[in-house]
């Protein structure tokens, strides 16, 4: 192997590691644009539903789901033609994917006598305080966008990368 001097040693390390860093963002940047046809509300074919309500003391949160007997993916962003009302800080899904989706989100807590309705297009999903209560066998779902997998593998690789690279290129003591 050739012998470089220290200062060398590292830009080589410090461009290597830009170059990974670039691959990742590259990599997970397409990764993240692309996706499969998606649906619009015209060729999209699903039934929302209220699934069932999780209850504590005089509160309750309702749990929403759906039904998508298509085969393709539906996207409709958070908005005017997805929207939750009667509890704030909601964050209505947003993917739905082909079959049935029981619990894909869940309100925030509201008092009991409050109603909440998820609209998505053109229909409306009410809960309320009478609606079945959710047994111990419904998953609720995690709060997030769902890109931290992603977010984890980039940050992974670019920790290899920073290994490999510094055991490759690691300084030796001159003369051994």
């Amino acid at each position: 192997m050739a012998r470089f001097a220290p200062s060398a040693r590292r830009r080589i390390v410090r461009a290597g590691l830009a170059v990974a860093a670039l691959v990742v963002v590259a990599v997970g940047g397409t990764f993240l644009a692309s996706s499969p046809a998606t649906a619009t509300w015209t060729t999209f074919e699903a039934k929302a539903s209220c699934d069932c309500v999780v209850k504590q003391g005089d509160r309750y949160k309702a749990v929403f789901g759906y039904s998508n007997t298509s085969d393709k993916i539906g996207r409709f962003e958070a908005g005017q033609y997805n929207t939750v009302s009667g509890s704030t800080g909601t964050k209505v899904v947003t993917r739905f994917e082909p079959g049935t989706h029981k619990a894909a989100f869940a309100s925030g807590w509201v008092n009991k006598d409050q109603v909440v309705t998820w609209t998505i297009g053109s229909q409306r999903v009410v809960a309320n305080w009478n609606k079945p209560t959710c047994g111990p066998s419904v998953s609720l779902p995690a709060d997030g966008n769902g890109s931290g997998p992603v977010i984890a593998l980039a940050a992974s690789l670019l920790i290899a990368a920073g290994v490999v690279l510094t055991r490759r290129f690691r300084i030796k003591p001159l003369g051994s």
